[in-house]
């Protein structure tokens, strides 16, 4: 899982790690069980400030696409997950991408697979193929979103484009010199991790470009 590659490879790492956390929550590093990962300290950059967290954990609001108030190379390592797909166009990905890899000396990007028979968001199969109107009348029509059926046109339009998920192809280009795995469901390609910079043995990866399932 996402969780036992990114403990394994911050296992070896000297102690502190200085972290960016791109798009992060406090949450998700609860789910990790921070406290087992020794001395860390970790910024999480998102559109909101997040307080509640332990001293060793600091907020900051921020734009991924343009992470200017940072060096290069300013965090022992920069991570993102579930978030490039939330950006905007490829070029607004493309933009947070290489804020990454400016910015962090390593690290873990974690995204759906666009070719993912079933929508994340939905959970209907094939969904996200759908023609943009038709998934727009779809969520006027049926209760399928976390917070039911949406009322207007322009609404549905909205949430149907929010999310633009990456092949395997478009992650490559996005970090090139990244060594890509795939999280597996069911025997298809859930999603897709890509890490760089982190030395020694790493766990199974799978490299094969085009086929995403």
């Amino acid at each position: 899982s996402r969780a036992q590659l990114l403990t394994h490879l911050l296992r070896p790492l000297q102690r502190p790690i200085r972290i960016l956390d791109v798009g992060g929550e406090f949450g998700f590093w609860e789910i990790l069980d921070f406290t087992q990962l020794g001395e860390i300290h970790v910024t999480l950059l998102n559109l909101f400030p997040q307080d509640k967290i332990p001293s060793n954990f600091c907020s900051h609001v921020g734009d991924a696409r343009s992470m200017h108030a940072y060096a290069t190379d300013d965090f022992d390592v920069v991570i993102s997950n579930s978030v490039i797909g939330h950006v905007g166009s490829f070029q607004d990905q493309k933009s947070m991408a290489n804020e990454i890899r400016r910015i962090g000396k390593r690290y873990f990007v974690q995204t759906p697979n666009h070719y993912f028979p079933v929508d994340w968001r939905t959970l209907i199969p094939l969904f996200h193929f759908l023609p943009l109107n038709a998934r727009a009348h779809l969520l006027q029509s049926l209760p399928i979103t976390s917070f039911g059926r949406l009322k207007s046109h322009s609404s549905a339009l909205q949430w149907a484009s929010a999310v633009r998920n990456l092949t395997h192809r478009e992650l490559r280009a996005l970090f090139p010199e990244a060594t890509i795995t795939r999280e597996r469901f069911l025997g298809f390609t859930k999603s897709f991790m890509a890490f760089q910079g982190f030395n020694g043995p790493s766990m199974l990866t799978d490299e094969r470009e085009g086929a995403d399932l």
